[in-house]
């Protein structure tokens, strides 16, 4: 689709991939790196002496430096793709790099050297013959299992608690699957919606106004969880009657501050002729009762303000974006079209709390409109 931001026409998903084959991939890494480093920092230390208990201590010491590279690589390209007016100080990408190794280094300290230890001692206690090498290297592949189980897990109690902590302070929360799709401007949005509302039976519609502040935040990502945080102010534009279906009336402004977490997967039969990836959105909201805020500081209630003001980076808005959603509904589906303000494409977001049904409704939205299926925000797409 021409008209779309050609970074999203050219790359329109972005998967996350599994949290477990995640940490497999950096924590393997990281320790492949640290092997490479043992086996050169011993050769080394073994030319300028033959004392077995240094030569025994060497290598493990040595590798220790192999957890950090990658990660400071890491944080030098995120330093320089971020966009300069968004680039923070060189420091603060030097401690994201020592903070991303020292979770491999700590990984590897508490779990990867007992495993090696006692497997060492054992193998070379029942099997004196057994060679060094196959020990090593199967110290190696436990760990690396060991740890993706272990972090994923912790990292699932840390969100659990970070949810309790969210409604404990008056946060309400909706989880619900969701897809995105690109229509093309030259699609009529009112024929699309009706088409929709025919097939699966949508009863209510209406047509809202969106105002949304986007903030930064340090909220963590959670296995792939993509958070953001965001001021949102919701008000009747125009309702209309339509003979066959029913309208809800939606009074007055609805004012939220919202954090959202949504995670991509892929889901569908494998013999299907269409890929489908929908988003697992979790959104915790709180209702705003006072003038409506832009930043986080101007929030009246001082326990909400306070939880916000912890996570945001700053309190200037990253982006402000005003949008007309015209919506139909039932107890199962949920169908939108947000026109962003005279932008050449529409967002079609299709919202279920089943994802067969979900599923159901992204192949017939493919099968009968031109569409380009995405997982990116509002935020990301307009630019």
């Amino acid at each position: 689709m021409e008209t779309l931001p050609k970074k999203l026409a050219s790359e329109p998903i972005k998967f996350p991939g599994s949290p477990f084959w995640l940490v497999f991939k950096r924590f393997g890494r990281d320790e492949m790196i640290a092997m490479l480093i043992n086996i050169i920092g011993t050769a080394i230390a073994g030319i300028a002496t033959s004392n077995p208990i240094f030569l025994a201590v060497a290598g493990p010491i040595f590798e220790k430096i192999g957890f950090f590279p990658a990660h400071f690589w890491e944080a030098r390209k995120v330093y320089n793709t971020t966009p300069v007016e968004r680039r923070k100080s060189q420091k603060f990408y030097f401690w994201m790099a020592v903070k991303g190794g020292g979770v491999s280094l700590a990984e590897d300290i508490i779990i990867h050297d007992p495993i090696y230890i006692v497997l060492m001692y054992m193998g070379l206690t029942i099997y004196p013959g057994m060679p060094v090498w196959i020990l090593a290297a199967l110290s190696f592949a436990i760990a690396v299992v060991v740890v993706a189980f272990i972090e994923v897990g912790f990292t699932e109690i840390r969100f659990k608690i970070y949810k309790w902590k969210l409604r404990k302070i008056g946060f309400e929360n909706e989880n619900y699957f969701e897809s995105r799709f690109y229509i093309s401007g030259k699609e009529d949005p009112t024929k699309v919606i009706e088409k929709l509302v025919e097939t699966f039976g949508l009863i209510h519609k209406a047509k809202l106004k969106y105002n949304d502040v986007y903030l930064d935040s340090k909220i963590s990502h959670y296995s792939g969880r993509l958070p953001k945080l965001r001021l949102r102010m919701r008000s009747p534009y125009e309702i209309s009657q339509y003979s066959k279906h029913e309208v809800v009336e939606y009074e007055g402004f609805l004012q939220t501050a919202q954090i959202v977490f949504t995670r991509a997967s892929e889901l569908g039969d494998d013999y299907d002729q269409w890929r489908y990836f929908p988003l697992k959105k979790e959104k915790f909201y709180y209702f705003l009762d006072q003038d409506m805020p832009n930043r986080v500081r101007d929030i009246e209630d001082s326990v909400v303000k306070d939880c916000l003001t912890k996570i945001r980076d700053r309190d200037e808005p990253i982006k402000e974006i005003s949008f007309y959603r015209t919506l139909a509904q039932n107890a199962q589906l949920l169908v939108s079209i947000d026109d962003m303000n005279g932008r050449p494409f529409y967002l079609l977001e299709l919202k279920s709390y089943d994802a067969n049904i979900l599923i159901t409704a992204m192949r017939y939205t493919m099968m009968e409109f031109t569409v380009v299926q995405t997982t990116h925000g509002k935020h990301e797409i307009v630019e």
